[in-house]
């Protein structure tokens, strides 16, 4: 048996930021006022933002690939073949790393994910497991974007220039208004609703001064969400805030294309 690890791994932050727009539009009457009512100044937008998505239930995520380690080792010991043990993935595994830097200009998202690659798990390869690293970062400079990418081999895919970014007007506050603290870091939520209720639990970052944590789309940073998207595959993801830093100086070369 043979399953391929990126489709058995998801990657949250795409996800958590789909999800979050989802939201929003299912929250708003007329998306486009609601936007075009809180137009985004990038003056002084400085900010440092690291978030971590972990399972909420590790043993359910872990036995979810371990079952199909599993059923691997039980097809080799009917052919008496010799079986490597299932990695050792630590009771605070790291689904995804999420760095997000902008200077009120320049912007850059890396995202560092990691799976549990089961592309070996036949009997005639010893079943074998490892953890494995993606990485993926866009970098906006001057107006354009690029991406790069980093296989789990190592090997390093880009830069390649994506399109000319326009900053978008922020997304309406109002849609973000029940108090709550992760990690001693105060955040804004959205009001519990039949439609976030069948989602998950989102939350952005409460400003500091004249910072509110605005990606170049417009977009607030998915700073905590309960992810229901895929409860039945994994059980519950959860992004938290770890790393919180507004209105500091940032250095440049952290935009540079390389």
């Amino acid at each position: 048996m043979q399953l391929n690890k990126k489709y058995g791994q998801v990657k949250f932050g795409v996800v958590a930021m789909l999800t979050f727009q989802l939201v929003a539009c299912g929250n708003s009457a007329d998306s486009s006022d609601a936007t075009n009512s809180d137009a985004n100044s990038v003056a002084g937008q400085t900010y440092e933002v690291v978030t971590v998505t972990q399972p909420e239930n590790f043993s359910q995520y872990r036995d979810w690939y371990k079952t199909i380690y599993e059923s691997c080792v039980e097809l080799a010991k009917a052919r008496n073949l010799p079986v490597k043990p299932f990695v050792n993935v630590p009771v605070d595994f790291i689904i995804d790393k999420d760095v997000y830097i902008s200077d009120g200009k320049n912007y850059l998202h890396s995202n560092f994910s990691y799976g549990i690659n089961i592309n070996d798990d036949v009997p005639e390869k010893g079943c074998g497991t490892s953890i494995v690293k993606t990485e993926s970062h866009l970098i906006i400079k001057n107006g354009k974007s690029y991406a790069v990418d980093v296989q789990e081999n190592g090997e390093r895919v880009g830069p390649q220039f994506q399109v000319d970014m326009v900053q978008e007007p922020a997304e309406d506050t109002s849609l973000y208004s029940v108090p709550k603290v992760v990690n001693g870091i105060p955040l804004k939520c959205q009001a519990s609703s039949e439609f976030n209720k069948a989602l998950g639990e989102f939350c952005i970052l409460e400003p500091k001064g004249i910072t509110k944590f605005i990606q170049i789309d417009g977009k607030f940073l998915p700073a905590y969400a309960r992810n229901f998207l895929t409860k039945d595959q994994f059980g519950v993801l959860v992004t938290k805030p770890v790393s919180v830093k507004a209105n500091v100086p940032i250095n440049s070369t952290v935009f540079d294309v390389k």
